[in-house]
């Protein structure tokens, strides 16, 4: 956390009328999220490309769709089959309300920040953790 992450941090907390503080709270990041979540809705993140595993080098989030969307409700779906805490999901490749939910659940358990999108660190969790349950996973 450097000083132009707080500048930024700073002018989007000014931009959304929140307390200027430099960091960010819990409420803060909630405004900020909600307000990636509308443009998303707005503008939908394209099909990724076919991840064999492999990060799809962007954040999938609410509104994303394709084969790394479906990738990571398979690997949920592993997950939850060995976990009975988890939550199943359908695996439609379309990150929806279920799908994040599973998702925060998972990074919850998982010790990862609970953001409810899959950045590089989930996603290189949920994959490590898939692996480690199912046979088939391995190969890919």
């Amino acid at each position: 956390f450097d000083l132009e992450l707080e500048t930024a941090v700073r002018s989007a907390q000014r931009y959304f009328g929140l307390t200027e503080t430099g960091s960010v709270t819990a409420a803060d990041w909630k405004v900020f999220r909600d307000a990636a979540e509308q443009l998303l809705a707005a503008n939908p993140a394209g099909p990724s490309p076919k991840p064999g595993g492999v990060w799809p080098a962007s954040a999938l989030a609410p509104g994303s769709a394709g084969p790394a969307v479906l990738q990571v409700q398979k690997w949920l779906n592993i997950i939850a089959a060995a976990d009975q805490t988890a939550d199943f999901v359908p695996e439609t490749g379309l990150f929806d309300t279920e799908t994040q939910a599973a998702l925060e659940s998972y990074q919850l358990t998982a010790g990862l920040e609970t953001l409810g999108v899959v950045d590089a660190d989930t996603w290189e969790s949920l994959r490590l953790a898939a692996q480690g349950l199912c046979r088939e996973c391995q190969e890919g």
